[in-house]
């Protein structure tokens, strides 16, 4: 498990907020996002439940199989929330290859504390 301590900015999570991510509706409860700098662009869809609050996050992502990269499903199950300076956020994540022959999960994220604005 990764424990990761934010500080700087604050910039999470209000960076979803900025000019550079743009948010199409899927439905009630699902959203693409997709984030552009300069020419590239990259997209996710993000899953909420009745809240508001993210719960999966799913993308294709470039993973190096034999020496070759190719496009594999990826996702960000939220496990848990957690408050911070009166701040909501998700605070514990897994991050998943889904994969023909199972899910692979290759990182697990806990968020320990964060500071704003410093």
């Amino acid at each position: 498990m990764k424990f990761v301590q934010f500080s700087g900015a604050g910039q999470f999570p209000s960076a979803f907020l900025n000019d550079y991510f743009r948010w199409d509706p899927i439905d009630e409860k699902t959203a693409r996002a997709t984030l552009t700098h300069r020419d590239i662009s990259a997209s996710a869809i993000f899953h909420f439940n009745n809240k508001g609050e993210i719960v999966r996050i799913n993308a294709k992502r470039y993973m190096e199989v034999d020496g070759k990269f190719v496009l594999r499903d990826w996702e960000i199950p939220v496990l848990e929330y957690r408050t911070f300076h009166s701040i909501r956020i998700p605070a514990r994540v897994d991050v998943v290859w889904k994969l023909e022959d199972g899910d692979f999960c290759y990182d697990r994220v806990e968020i320990l504390s964060i500071e704003y604005n410093r």
